[in-house]
């Protein structure tokens, strides 16, 4: 018996995208374009859209059918995922697609998957349970493919498009087979003609499908990483580019009609009614009104974890793939204010510090940046000092700034922050992690130097005197078997973490002989940040999460607390009994210390970038990203007492003993 593959019919009911991103856009944020920005924001509503998650190592694909998704994962193969309840959203089974799973469609109800040689044929008649039916394998590894009726379009790495019959799945039959001039990645099909799209746009006819004959062709502004056709429109996804709008109404003379800029780069777009869905990799999920289909307008946008690859919708939600982050299950219906207020170069920052409305940004390649931040939403470049790289941490003290570069410490004047003055540097035995400036001193994290490592010197912490900036002098140093990367001072007291070594309390009331007090150890776990208030030491101890020590007794720290956060926590500040942690790859996250032994996460906020460093000053939190430069948003509001109990009452977290 033939199995015949029909084409779904519109669900009119996918207008509540439009509707809901409206409402989250105006009404529910409380704000309008023209009105000015808060002065803070409440990380427990961050995210509040974001209803479920299911966590996957390389995802790149996603298609939903009823209360199920199905997604496609590089290392995972095929996910099914049950989405009926979304907070608890769980994989109920995984298929072996026997090379990485690349891209789904569903039509009907079977679902096409492409692996590295072939397309995958399932039947859904049990939504949970996928049936392999058959598989199309074409002589050279597929690319990009589309279906309509029984028909598969499929492009190959080889340079051939294929048009294939399948309405029997398990005896698919090549109908017809021809050259394409470019390179395809994405395919999409619209009535009797298929659009075959990399760098450049081929309009295929298919009316008849054993014969398929090219009639138009269109250089793209930006290379295709996924196509859309609605309205003899054609939607492109041009990665860095945006949105690029092709008018198709003549398929033998295809133009660019529009092109919507995006934040970083569009990798997927979906029509939706009279609005459009773009992944965009650093942003998430951008809304656009398609009111008029060539001028988008956005709407608003839901961020994800960490690289949005491709979106999908059910009837209520939206289905984001995130690289690294897995699926991300959105209710736009939630409405949530944005603490993202502004971002500026330099590209690779890899720490910051403000002062007096200046952000001083140390920047892997531009060394030492400065940024004027009195209007937060947009800095502007004041000045730099360039003449060395590998700004790595960077202190300011008044009028001098002191930035870890490699193994040196650099004297910067920076009375005039748009003229940076080196003074002097001093080269130390080892690369440096952090600097902590008090009272004329430069008390320095050292870690691993190769350079360095014949010397027999190790790691630990160096003490300067900076009192002539022009020329520092190293009078004190403590060898620790510890890669240096996080520091805070404390009176008399250093708190050292690092790599594999936990953290080391050490004597520094005689900085010519620092010595060793105590140390709190985790074993192969890597330390990034510390910082001290009131005898506790709260650590961002990369995947093992954030942790408290006690630390009233420096020669006896102990754990307290321990709260695992999804990323990897690198840099700690505190402000107002909060911790603002860099989560890495998951943005910042908000931690409520008032009682240090049982810390309340309060939640977070997703950014562009890696989030590396970071640094609180007035309103504002100012975020160094490895990737995306200094990102700029409102800090946590001040939080009420009353709401502490309830927090605590679903989130608190018991000491460790």
């Amino acid at each position: 018996m033939r199995t015949s593959i029909h084409r779904p019919s519109k669900v009119s009911c996918q207008t509540w995208v439009i509707a809901a991103a409206l409402a989250v856009a105006t009404c529910a944020t409380g704000r309008t374009s023209a009105e000015p920005l808060a002065t803070c924001f409440d990380y427990r509503e961050a995210m509040a859209y974001w209803v479920g998650n299911v966590r996957l190592p390389y995802t790149l694909d996603v298609e939903s059918y009823g209360p199920y998704a199905y997604v496609a994962d590089s290392y995972r193969d095929l996910n099914v995922i049950d989405i009926a309840d979304p907070g608890r959203a769980r994989i109920v089974r995984q298929i072996d697609t026997e090379s990485s799973a690349r891209q789904v469609q569903r039509l009907g109800e079977t679902l096409f998957v492409r692996n590295g040689s072939a397309i995958l044929i399932f039947g859904l008649s049990t939504p949970s349970d996928p049936l392999l039916l058959g598989s199309v394998e074409p002589e050279g590894p597929p690319m990009g493919f589309a279906v309509a009726g029984d028909l598969l379009h499929l492009a190959t790495w080889d340079g051939f498009f294929h048009v294939v019959d399948v309405s029997l799945p398990s005896a698919p039959l090549f109908l017809a087979s021809m050259p394409s001039e470019h390179t395809v990645k994405q395919v999409a099909v619209s009535g009797a003609h298929v659009y075959l799209a990399d760098r450049s746009l081929q309009v295929v006819d298919v009316s008849d499908p054993t014969q398929p004959l090219t009639v138009g062709e269109l250089d793209l502004p930006h290379a295709a990483d996924g196509l859309a056709p609605a309205d003899s429109l054609l939607y492109v996804a041009g990665g860095g580019g945006g949105v690029v709008v092709v008018r198709v109404s003549d398929p033998t003379d295809p133009r660019v009609a529009g092109i919507t800029p995006v934040p970083s780069e569009t990798q997927d777009v979906l029509v939706v009614g009279s609005g459009l869905l773009a992944a965009d990799a650093d942003w998430g999920v951008q809304v656009f009104d398609r009111s008029d289909p060539v001028d988008l307008r956005p709407l608003t946008a839901f961020d994800t974890a960490v690289r949005a690859q491709a979106v999908a919708i059910t009837p209520t939600l939206i289905l984001a793939a995130d690289l690294h982050g897995g699926l991300q299950i959105i209710d736009p219906t939630r409405s949530t204010a944005t603490s993202l207020v502004g971002f500026s170069e330099p590209k690779y920052a890899n720490d910051v510090k403000v002062q007096n409305d200046v952000a001083y940004v140390a920047d892997e390649t531009s060394g030492l940046v400065t940024l004027d931040v009195s209007v937060p939403a947009t800095p502007v470049e004041l000045g730099r000092l360039d003449d060395f790289w590998g700004g790595h941490v960077i202190s300011v003290v008044d009028n001098l700034a002191y930035l870890g570069a490699y193994n040196l410490v650099v004297t910067v004047d920076v009375s005039d922050p748009s003229a940076p003055e080196r003074l002097g540097q001093i080269a130390l035995r080892g690369g440096v992690g952090d600097i902590v400036v008090r009272d004329g001193l430069a008390y320095v994290a050292l870690g691993y130097s190769p350079e360095q490592a014949c010397a027999g010197v190790g790691d630990g912490l160096s003490i300067v005197v900076i009192s002539i900036p022009a020329a520092p002098v190293e009078i004190g140093f403590l060898q620790i078997s510890s890669d240096g990367m996080g520091l805070d001072v404390q009176g008399v007291v250093a708190y050292l973490v690092g790599w594999r070594a936990g953290v080391h309390t050490i004597d520094v009331s005689d900085p010519y002989a620092p010595a060793l007090l105590g140390r709190y150890d985790v074993g192969d776990d890597w330390a990034y940040d510390v910082a001290v208030d009131g005898g506790y030491a709260y650590v961002g101890y990369g995947s093992r999460g954030f942790e408290v020590l006690d630390v009233r007794d420096p020669r006896q720290p102990r754990s307290v607390a321990l709260l695992d956060t999804p990323g990897a926590a690198r840099a700690v500040r505190l402000q107002g009994g909060l911790a603002y942690v860099a989560d890495l790859d998951w943005g910042v996250r908000l931690i409520d210390l008032r009682l240090p032994e049982r810390p309340v996460d309060l939640g977070m906020q997703d950014f562009p970038g890696w989030a590396e460093a970071l640094d609180v000053a007035g309103d504002h939190v100012y975020l160094a990203t490895s990737s995306d430069g200094l990102v700029v948003a409102e800090r946590q509001c001040d939080l009420i007492l009353k709401h502490l109990d309830n927090a605590r009452a679903g989130h608190a977290t018991a000491p460790l003993r």
